[in-house]
């Protein structure tokens, strides 16, 4: 079966990516949005997905190999400049090959697709749920390993604006209302969105990471009618509890400089409180462990490092977020939900100083 391939830049890091199912590249393609082009001539990562439609046998090889290669522990085979995953522990039927030739990463997915005949008969599309989840495989866990080790970047598990002042992260962990209440301020500041799900940052500045806005049905209805800018992702219903956004990526600021931080809550009442640096590091450390995504790319990241180890990775995150706190004022904000989007808007605006980021004239 000929393959089709798509090639994707970011932050001047290349990424082909190619597959022998179509519709998985189809998929990544509208994922990306404007990101997806023509394949790259010489790109730093080169990722390829073999789709198969058959059980999974997690013992089992499924790449080309030799008996070259050591046993590390009981899922995984590795030689000089190449690591095989038998058996990641976090997806079911998905197999991993890293390897590097002539300075080049070559990243091997191999995806076993075998669900349930109930589930494809309650769900025809239930595939489209898998491409989803293929996506951290075959172009974000490369992008941020590659940044991480190569431009000591690290990620936050945030929503970020960027604003005439600077940027604004609203960090924690999942369903505390870091999206809502980020596409809330758009509509009543004018600010920019950087991202809507995870941050990237060098400590000196925030880097957007491209990826649709998912809102549940909660914060649809607390938006209303204020979609500005968005316009809802083709994927098919009943898939998943949030509903997939895409806004124009060639609004997205190429990097800006951060101003403050919030940390929300929910809680009985609201209020804004100041953070001292340290401990906002330590939350959003914590809040990136507990964030199943980020939590699951840690344990990727840490199979490349085992295969090409760095020293100081381990210490470079908390380094770098520690060097962000000290260029943003930190604050830990309490969200009660009985007063809706607008109240949360306007803690985040009445604790603002005049000479800092946004004014009541705003």
């Amino acid at each position: 079966m000929t393959e089709e391939k798509i090639g994707v830049s970011q932050h001047n890091v290349s990424i082909n990516i190619s597959s022998n199912n179509p519709k998985l590249v189809a998929y990544a393609r509208e994922h990306l949005g404007g990101l997806a082009r023509l394949p790259l001539a010489a790109p730093d990562i080169e990722v390829r997905c073999e789709w198969r439609e058959q059980s999974w046998q997690p013992e089992n090889n499924p790449f080309p190999h030799s008996e070259e290669y050591c046993i590390y522990g009981k899922r995984m085979l590795g030689k000089k400049n190449e690591l095989i995953w038998l058996n990641t522990l976090r997806m079911k039927g998905l197999q991993l090959r890293f390897r590097r030739e002539n300075g080049r990463f070559l990243f091997d997915v191999v995806y076993s697709y075998h669900p349930k005949k109930e589930k494809i008969l309650s769900l025809p599309d239930y595939e489209y749920k898998k491409y989803f989840s293929l996506m951290s495989y075959i172009f974000y866990y490369p992008l941020f390993w590659y940044l991480e080790n190569f431009r000591n970047w690290t990620l936050i598990h945030a929503s970020a604006l960027d604003t005439a002042y600077g940027g604004v992260l609203v960090s924690g962990l999942g369903g505390v209302g870091k999206t809502t209440t980020c596409v809330a301020l758009l509509q009543h500041t004018g600010a920019r969105l950087i991202s809507e799900n995870i941050v990237l940052t060098d400590g000196e500045l925030l880097y957007p990471c491209y990826e649709p806005i998912r809102l549940n049905p909660d914060s649809i209805d607390m938006l209303a009618e204020k979609f500005n800018g968005l316009r809802k992702m083709a994927f098919p219903q009943g898939l998943k509890d949030k509903s997939l956004y895409h806004f124009d990526i060639h609004n997205v600021p190429v990097a800006v400089r951060p101003a403050a931080l919030f940390l929300p809550v929910f809680s009985p009442r609201r209020y804004v409180e100041y953070l001292p640096e340290n401990i906002a590091v330590e939350k959003m450390l914590a809040a990136n462990r507990l964030t199943l995504e980020i939590d699951d790319y840690y344990w990727y990241a840490s199979a490349l490092e085992l295969t090409w180890p760095k020293v100081g990775q381990m210490n470079m995150r908390p380094k770098v977020l520690s060097m962000l706190t000290e260029k943003s004022q930190c604050f830990e904000l309490g969200i009660d939900r009985t007063q809706g989007v607008e109240a949360v808007v306007k803690d985040i605006m009445g604790s603002m100083k005049e000479d800092f980021l946004i004014t009541e004239d705003d």
